[in-house]
Order: structure tokens, then sequence, then C-alpha cells
């Protein structure tokens, strides 16, 4: 609680600080060499402070030194027992110059892995330049952390010094470890990229010598794509390529208004473009996955330029590369993103153009939009989590838009929907007794899982709860209202928290949103209301209904309850948040009907993240929904129990053929589980068999507690088990992990023919 109180009360002092952006220029030059998997790399930066501080020293990130043998990134993976990357060699940094103030210091500096110190010749005052020139020689890593080489494909990202944020908080000096990614300055660049002539490249910006480095028949069919919305085959690469190194290319940029420079480079792949108003779209992709992108692919692409577009505000680079080079995930950078070898396509085509949506999105969240990814990882993964969501609903539909299920294969697979997925995640992992509130750093969760579910889906329901308090056009005003006064500024999270209940206040008069953000973001709470008391009287031509609601978790939340009338129609009726606050556990309300209800039904939309939803009902039985178990089932349903039904066959030299069937039913897969076989031998005089398991969490013992019950009469065995389990564990599903199983068993082996 001190943590979160000090938290806010430094946060707050942000309403009465200036934003600022440092002015950085980039002047590169850069050599490939495939042979050696190298990069030489001659840097000018131009830095001018237009904080309203002093600065006596000035930080640069050396990010490629994670790779190294004895980086701090490696040596918290070992100690965490995690995976990781294939090492290279340090950064060989060959020059450090500082110029200023017409003078000029050569190689001092501090390297601490991932970040380099450089003190000042004299304290650096508002207003004031300075230029570090940084000569440096690096091996490119294998891919596997969001960038890398492949054979003879380059994902290139984070290559070059990189000169580290400075705002209201002073220097951002944290080290990359891998987790956390980044913060950087809004800056500006001009870059010269050399590399063998067999070689296309794709990049951040704008190319300035494109007559230089193409052919008459790629400039021409680029012109062509800029004219059309239709797909424009732009390259198709030589059966056979001629490799010859020796013969180079100058590649020229320039890149405006970005937080960092990165580009790819292939010689075989195939090349599509196809404009989006002023926006130019490319994918670039192995012959192998042509089908998926020459379709998918570019449909998702150009779906996420103009739905970000207008939901967001409009984007403002040239073009878009969409380019697949990494071994699976995808990567995010201005103007061009890295999508794995692994996104594929059939049933799984759905799941590739979400991940096209998400890291084009990423343009939005936080290239345009500069908050601080290592701070506040929520701010761009989050955010951008939900507007990717509404983005497959438009161009897939509200539901079943998980996997791609045509004709047998939607009887094979089990399907669900983006939305619905990320309910269950979060709902699974906030019962789970590992969770950490959302504002916390990158680096410093002590769970993984707590760190994905916090920055994607949570966030992301989050806002689907925020969307519900504030209403639809007040909520579309906070997105665009907030690009437009924050496009390319540094942002926080109380600037999005203040702009909401801005344009709340705006719209509903002096109320406050405080209460929403603080249980939500830095908090730990959860929400639970389960419907208590439904009870109709009928007063003359009047039905008065008495609804209570207790609050079991310690969130508070408006809510609709949706009353269903004995002619099957519906009214939706509302709670308010003050109805639950000052610690009111239940809260109770008198409506007047003049149709007799029926039925009544808490949170009837699902947008509020209620842990609970098998106490949302008057029914006499909490929600069931019945079904035939797919033969492989992919999805948990977090809004009823499931109860699925299957033939049950098995075959033993005493009975033959037994057939049967087998009824499993669960909520959220692990709670009040119940599993029933019944089955029977063909043969004469081989009686029923069967086994009966119930199991569900005990929570009262803490985390990972269950409690299992368990009969069974088959095959000449009858029995009876009573097992308790506990799973002790620092780290939610990593060892080390201590286990207790205490249990009491009956068994009786009753036939001698088996």
């Amino acid at each position: 609680m001190k943590k979160i109180l000090l938290s806010l009360l430094i946060l707050s002092q942000l309403l009465f600080a200036k934003h600022f952006n440092q002015k950085v220029q980039y002047k590169i030059d850069a050599e490939l060499i495939p042979e050696t998997k190298t990069l030489k790399v001659k840097s000018l930066m131009t830095y001018q402070n237009k904080s309203s501080d002093v600065l006596n020293e000035i930080y640069i990130h050396i990010y490629w030194n994670i790779y190294s043998k004895n980086s701090y990134s490696r040596k918290l993976a070992e100690l965490q027992k995690d995976y990781y990357s294939q090492e290279t060699r340090d950064v060989e940094i060959k020059k450090v110059v500082l110029f200023q103030s017409d003078k000029s210091q050569e190689n001092v500096y501090e390297l601490d892995n991932t970040v380099m110190k450089v003190p000042l010749i004299k304290p650096l005052q508002p207003e004031e330049s300075l230029q570090v020139e940084i000569e440096l020689d690096e091996e490119i890593p294998p891919e596997g952390l969001r960038m890398g080489y492949y054979k003879r494909y380059f994902s290139v990202a984070h290559w070059f010094p990189s000169i580290c944020a400075y705002d209201n908080f002073g220097w951002h000096t944290d080290q990359y470890l891998g987790t956390g990614e980044f913060y950087e300055e809004i800056s500006d660049f001009e870059v010269n990229l050399t590399l063998p002539k067999t070689f296309l490249v794709f990049y951040t910006g704008e190319l300035l010598n494109p007559e230089e480095v193409y052919n008459e028949s790629i400039l021409s069919k680029l012109e062509q794509a800029k004219k059309s919305d239709s797909t424009i085959r732009i390259f198709e690469p030589p059966e056979k390529i001629q490799i010859d190194d020796s013969q180079k290319k100058t590649w020229k940029f320039k890149a405006q208004n970005v937080r960092t420079f990165a580009f790819a480079c292939y010689e075989d792949y195939l090349w599509d473009a196809s404009s989006v108003g002023n926006v130019l779209v490319h994918t670039v992709y192995p012959k192998q996955l042509e089908n998926l992108y020459v379709v998918e692919g570019m449909k998702a692409a150009r779906h996420a330029i103009k739905f970000f577009s207008e939901k967001i505000g409009p984007y403002v680079y040239p073009q878009m590369f969409v380019t697949v080079g990494g071994s699976s995930g995808g990567m995010e950078y201005p103007g061009i993103v890295f999508m794995g070898r692994g996104q594929i396509g059939g049933i799984s085509s759905y799941g590739t153009a979400s991940v096209i949506i998400h890291e084009i999105g990423h343009n939005w969240f936080p290239m345009m939009l500069n908050s601080n990814e290592v701070d506040y990882a929520f701010m761009d993964e989050g955010f951008n989590t939900f507007i990717t969501n509404l983005a497959m609903e438009e161009l897939y539909g509200r539901y079943n838009n998980k996997l791609k299920l045509e004709g047998l294969l939607s009887r094979v697979f089990s399907n669900s929907d983006v939305r619905t997925d990320d309910y269950a995640e979060v709902i699974s992992y906030l019962k789970s007794g590992y969770t950490e509130p959302i504002i916390t750093h990158s680096d410093r969760y002590e769970q993984t899982q707590a760190y994905v579910v916090n920055s994607y889906p949570r966030t992301s329901m989050n806002l689907f709860m925020l969307q519900y308090i504030m209403g639809e056009k007040a909520f579309n005003e906070l997105w665009q209202e907030y690009y437009r006064r924050f496009l390319f500024q540094k942002i926080y999270p109380e600037d999005f928290f203040n702009l909401a209940e801005e344009i709340y206040q705006k719209h509903y008069g002096r109320k406050s949103l405080r209460w929403f953000f603080d249980q939500w973001f830095y908090k730990d709470y959860t929400l639970d209301l389960a419907l208590k008391e439904f009870k109709v009287e009928k007063s003359n031509d009047k039905y008065l209904t008495t609804i209570q609601i207790c609050n079991k978790g310690r969130a508070i939340m408006p809510c609709d309850v949706e009353i269903e009338f004995e002619d099957g129609q519906k009214e939706k009726v509302n709670f308010e948040v003050e109805d639950f606050s000052k610690g009111i556990q239940f809260a109770t309300k008198t409506f007047t009907f003049s149709k007799k209800p029926v039925r009544a039904e808490i949170n009837p939309d699902k947008r509020l993240l209620d842990i609970n939803r098998l106490n949302n009902t008057s029914d006499f039985i909490f929600p069931v929904s019945f079904g035939r178990k797919p033969l492989i089932n992919l999805f948990v349903n977090p809004f009823s129990y499931r109860l699925n039904f299957s033939p049950n066959f098995w075959f033993n030299n005493i009975d033959g053929l037994k057939m049967g069937l087998k009824v499993e039913g669960s909520y959220l897969s692990n709670e009040k589980v119940f599993e029933l076989g019944l089955f029977k031998g063909m043969r004469e005089k081989h009686p029923l068999g069967g086994e009966l398991k119930i199991s569900d969490r005990l929570d009262f013992f803490g985390p990972l507690a269950t409690g299992s019950f368990r009969l069974f009469n088959y095959e000449g065995r009858r029995g009876a088990e009573l097992i308790f389990d506990k799973t002790f564990s620092r780290y939610y599903g990593r060892n080390p992990q201590f286990k207790l199983k205490l249990s009491a068993n009956y068994f009786d082996a009753f036939d001698d023919q088996y």
C-alpha cells in the first residue's frame, strides 16, 4: 500500500509539469556484412536540451549487449532457469567522441552492459546542444528476441547507439533485460545503409534514392500500387539467385518523428503492395506463405491502417511494411513490423491476422503516442490489445473469430472469439492467487504470467469496463482527444486517466473516475457481484420486484440487471457505483413493472470483469451450457458451466467391446469439475461399470489447492479415493515447486477373472 500511495503522489506531480521532448537527430552510416552476420555502424547524434533542467551527463543505450555472454539479462535468465537465445560477442565500441561548445573529448565514458554514460565537458543548459559520435562493430544475433537473422534473412532493430529518454522523472537508464521493451525520444533520422546488391531493404521512413536501388519494373509497379487499392505484385524472385556479396548498394533513408529506425532485408521473398488512402501498405513474405499473405495478410494490414486511423487518429507515416522474418510472434517498429514464420494460414489465419493488426496498431501505441513501455507496458500493449479486438470483431464478426473453421473442421475444433478468450484468461489469472497490480515496472514483476496478462488482456478488459461506464460516445471521444492532445508527446498514466475523467465530466457533470483507475490499475482488487435476492410481489396491477446484489469482492462497479418477463421481453435496470461505495456489501433496490418478471441476470452484456459468472442469475441452478465434446477443445467458456457428452469405447479380453457414455463438466476448466463414465461390455453376464470423479479448488488453503473424490467399479475392481493436493511455489507454473498430497483410499479386487 505504501508503494501504491508513493506512486500516486509522484504521478500526481506530473499534472503540474510541462510535457517536453528532447530534440534528437541521428546521422548514421552502416554496412551489413551477411557472411559474418555483422554490422559496422558510425552514428552522429545531435542532442538539444529542451527541458528546464541542467544536464551533467548523457546516457546512451547499447541494446545489443543484451546478447553478450555476461549480460545482466542472461544472468537473470540463468537465475530463473529461463530459456535464453544464443549469445553473441560484446558490441565492440571503437570510438566515442563528445563535441560540446567548440571542444571535444574522446573515449571518456562508462559502459554498464546495455547503458553507456558519457560525462559532459560542461553542464548542458536548457536549449543548448551537443553532439556525440560513436563507431562500433556488432554481431547480429540469431532470431529469437524480437529480431535477428535466419540464414540470409535479416530483421534488424535497436542496432545503433540510442540516446536514453529524459523526461519529468529525469534520465531513464533501465537496463535492457528483454521483458520490458523500450522508451525512446521522438527523433529524426538520416541513414545510409550499404549491403550486397542482391538484397531488397524494407525500412522505417522514406527511401531517398529509389532510382539507384530499384530496377524499372519495381519502380513502375510501386507507382501502380500507389494508385490502387488492389494487391499489386511488386517483386517475385528468380528461381536461383546468384550471390555475390562483393557487389554492393547504398540505400539512403530519411525518417521524421519516429522513436527508432528498423529495417529488414531479404533476397528471395515475394513483395506485394496496396494503397489505403495515401499510405502504401506492403507485405513481404516467403513463397510458402503466399496463400496466407496474398489474401488474409494484406486484408488484415489494410484493415488495421483504416480501422486505427478512424478509431484513434490518422496514420502519419508514408508506408507500412509487414515483413516475415522471425521464428514466431511479431514485433513492431515505426512503419515496419516483423512477423514470425510460425504465423501460418489455414485454421490459424485469423490468429495471424490478429497479430498483423496488433503489430501495426503499435504504430499508434507507443510509436506516435509515446508512452514508456518499460514502466507502463499496459499503455501500449493493453490499449493496443483492446483496439485490436475491436478491429478483429469488425473484420471477422463478434463471435467465432479465433479460428477459421470451415466444413468438417467446425466439428473437429471448438472455437471462440478474441474478447471471450481474453475474459477467460484474465478471470483464471485473477483467481490464481499470483496477481500483481497493472502499474508495475515490466522488469520488476514477480510473475511472468502477471506481466503478460496485466499488460495485454487485463488492460483490454478494463477498457471494456471503462467503455461501459463512459458510454460509447464519450469513450470514442476519449481516444480521438488522446491522439489529438498527445501525438508525438511523452505520455504518463495520469494523462490518460485525467483525460478520461475530463471527458466523462463534460458529458455527465462533476463525477469522478478516480475510484475506477485506483482499483483497476493501481490496486489488485477483484469484482464478484452475486444476485442474492429476486422477489416479485403483485400489488394491484403492478409487480414490485426486489433485487439484492451482494458484492463479494473488493472492487466496486455500477451494473445493469436484465429483467426477463413472462412474455419473453426484456428490460434493463441499473445499480449505480454509489450503491456499493463506502463498504456497502449488500445493495437492495425495488422496481415496479407492469408485467410479471420471471428472471434476472447481472451483467448481461458481459463487459464487467466479474470473477464468478455462476452467481449472476436468479435461476435455480447456475448457467449451464450443453454440447457435444469437440475432438479438439482449445478454449474455455468463462460465462457458464460447461457440460459435455461424448461416446466412450474400450476393449478387453473378458468383456469384449465396451460401449458407454462419458459426461464431463467444469467451470473455467478447474472449478466444480465433474466426470462420469458409464460403460458395459457387449458379452453376456458382464455388468455395467463406471467411474465418478468430483474435484474443486480449495481457496481456503491458498493458491493451487484442490480436493477431489473418486468412486469406481469396473473390470473386477471397485474403490474410493479422497484426495487433497496442494502445490507450494513462489512462481506460478514454474519450478521449483513442492507438492503435498494427502489421500484416503479404499480398494477391492473382487473378480479374479481380470
